[in-house]
């Protein structure tokens, strides 16, 4: 048995390497591909407002997303696998502190980061292993260097794309506007999902975030009915049309559900066909996100 012990470590090595690092490429792609996704999840966090103060939540969501996929990348080869695990561990503990601890929906999502904290740690200490990138460089130390530099150059090949596509700086005056040309629709289909729809489109027409000069957030299926007069969601409502969103009702929908569009909110319009809406919104040159 012991002959086979350390094939079987560097086996097991590889394979936890492997399997750990699937978590961190999906989340890093997921930040870079769809970055405004991530910035209205975030917008619903428990730290959104420490967040906000601190950059551009977008800009937050790109840098991040570059560094959890290529940490991902390295744990994956073993490539520089003490200084990933360090850099990810750097970008989760924030995340982690901001996103999950006081979150709704159990505490599940939070030990997930735990677990993960402590794989970093392990990583961070002990290596990649005999069968890695690194294990292959310590043989060749000139090439250290030119490797960690093809890494950097990498990660900024990774995040100047998304970041570029940001269409204004943050921190622009609040009012309908801000400077901005964008204009941002939300497809909203979930009660939960409105109230993030919501807190994003605010976030957008302060110039936050991601700036806009104008909201939308179409409501259709199982939301319909957080539009209804006297809901918990009346005040958040009225509070996003006083921002300057326009919240609208799909017809369809509430004919569907047989609720009276007499019924909803003031603060709400309604809209024969959800569907068309959304064509439309999309031909006028809206940037549209579905939740």
């Amino acid at each position: 048995m012991n002959l086979h012990a350390p094939r079987l470590r560097a086996a097991t090595q590889v394979a936890f390497r492997g399997l750990f690092s699937l978590i961190f490429l999906s989340a890093g792609a997921k930040h870079l591909l769809a970055p405004d996704t991530i910035v209205g999840r975030l917008a619903e966090a428990p730290g959104a407002a420490l967040v906000s103060g601190l950059a551009s939540p977008r800009m937050l969501v790109v840098l991040s997303g570059a560094v959890l996929l290529l940490g991902g990348v390295a744990l994956l080869t073993g490539t520089l696998t003490r200084w990933a695990a360090v850099a990810l561990f750097a970008v989760l503990v924030p995340i982690t502190l901001t996103v999950q601890v006081g979150a709704a929906g159990g505490m599940g999502p939070l030990f997930k980061n735990v677990a993960l904290l402590g794989g970093l740690l392990h990583w961070a200490v002990e290596g990649a292993g005999p069968v890695s990138v690194d294990a292959w460089l310590a043989s060749r130390p000139r090439l250290r260097l030119p490797v960690a530099g093809a890494v950097g150059v990498l990660a900024l090949a990774l995040a100047l794309p998304a970041l570029a596509r940001q269409p204004a700086a943050p921190g622009a005056p609040a009012g309908r506007g801000a400077g901005s040309t964008e204009r941002v629709f939300f497809l909203v289909q979930q009660p939960p999902q409105l109230k993030a729809a919501l807190a994003a489109g605010q976030q957008s027409l302060k110039g936050l975030g991601f700036p806009a000069r104008e909201v939308e957030v179409l409501v259709c299926g199982p939301a319909i009915t957080s539009l209804l007069a006297g809901d918990a969601m009346e005040a958040r409502l009225v509070e996003a049309k006083q921002a300057g969103i326009r919240v609208v009702a799909c017809g369809l929908t509430l004919a569907e559900k047989g609720i009276a569009p007499a019924s909803l909110s003031p603060s709400v319009e309604v809209v024969e066909n959800g569907l068309v809406e959304a064509l439309q919104r999309q031909a006028e040159g809206f940037r549209s996100v579905e939740l």
